[in-house]
């Protein structure tokens, strides 16, 4: 799994409860989306050049364990899948003890910019996501990939 993203949980993130509130899950495992593309080779050039950018369409969030203030967290992130437009992805959320507070699993599309339609990513961009999904397919699928809400 790829470790290129972590964080330290600021104040604003705080709920009554004093732990995280469930909407900055949504932020943080966004920065570790965000860091993954990056580690492809998505950013500034590549919207300019390209005209593409990402959507995130689907994600299923496992709360796990409590979050608190100024906790650092890390995040260990597992490519999936991917298509010539799509990007299936995994993130784990760890306390600074090893400890699992929480998991995303997400769907990405690969938008263009200028006409807000659904295409295909660059070549070299889906070689990059290749690359890494060909790499992790060697590793454990992680707990929780693929599940959803039982009552």
């Amino acid at each position: 799994m790829l470790k290129i993203y972590e964080t330290t949980v600021p104040e604003l993130w705080m709920d009554y409860n004093q732990h995280m509130t469930e909407g900055y899950y949504g932020v943080a495992f966004g920065d570790a989306s965000d860091a993954l593309l990056e580690h492809a080779g998505f950013g500034e050039t590549y919207r300019e050049h390209e005209r593409g950018t990402f959507y995130t369409v689907e994600t299923h969030v496992q709360f796990l364990d409590e979050v608190k203030l100024g906790e650092r967290l890390t995040f260990e992130t597992m490519v999936l899948g991917v298509g010539p437009k799509s990007l299936h992805a995994f993130h784990v959320m760890k306390l600074k003890d090893g400890r699992i507070a929480a998991t995303q699993e997400t769907l990405l599309l690969h938008v263009n910019i200028d006409s807000v339609k659904v295409t295909e990513m660059s070549e070299s961009l889906f070689e990059s996501f290749t690359a890494l999904t060909e790499s992790h397919g060697a590793l454990p699928r992680p707990d929780g990939v693929g599940r959803s809400i039982r009552h």
